[in-house]
């Protein structure tokens, strides 16, 4: 498990701040052409996309939706030896998280792995880094933005 200390940053609360990560940004617009070209899956007004990248000069792989042009998740997993160099470069970009805690991973055999996560708190959504991703030996940073309207309509239920 991980040990967690983080200093006080003299700029804005990330409250107050825009997401940005790489070259996503919590309020950008993607145009429906630069999806195409990167190979995003496309269904109706929603893209799929995934690449292969670095994150704090380890490899990792990135998996991000775009909804009407604006970015509505993104997880990025990569390996957990990356950890000691990550956490310092998400504490220098985003300051102080808006919540740290604790989540017990369960493993197929009833095993309980402590994972630490820490969340920063966004205008346009939350970003949560997790020691332990979809696999023990990864971690998982996720982007959620907050929902930007209400639904269009009622989904339909058949129960």
């Amino acid at each position: 498990m991980i040990s967690i200390a983080f200093a006080v940053l003299a700029s804005a609360p990330a409250e107050e701040q825009e997401f940005s990560f790489k070259f996503f940004r919590g309020s950008g617009t993607y145009s429906v052409a630069s999806l195409k070209e990167a190979g995003c899956k496309q269904r109706g007004d929603r893209f799929d996309c995934d690449l292969t990248t670095t994150v704090a000069d380890y490899w990792a792989f990135i998996q991000y939706t775009i909804v009407d042009q604006k970015l509505t998740s993104m997880i990025v997993s990569g390996k957990r030896t990356a950890i000691p160099d990550l956490l310092p470069q998400l504490e220098g970009k985003y300051g102080t998280p808006c919540k740290v805690g604790r989540n017990d991973v369960v493993t197929g055999l009833g095993a309980r792995l402590p994972s630490v996560t820490i969340t920063w708190c966004f205008k346009t959504g939350t970003f949560e880094f997790r020691e332990i991703g979809l696999m023990r030996d990864t971690y998982a940073l996720e982007y959620r933005a907050y929902s930007r309207e209400e639904p269009k309509a009622i989904a339909p239920s058949d129960f």
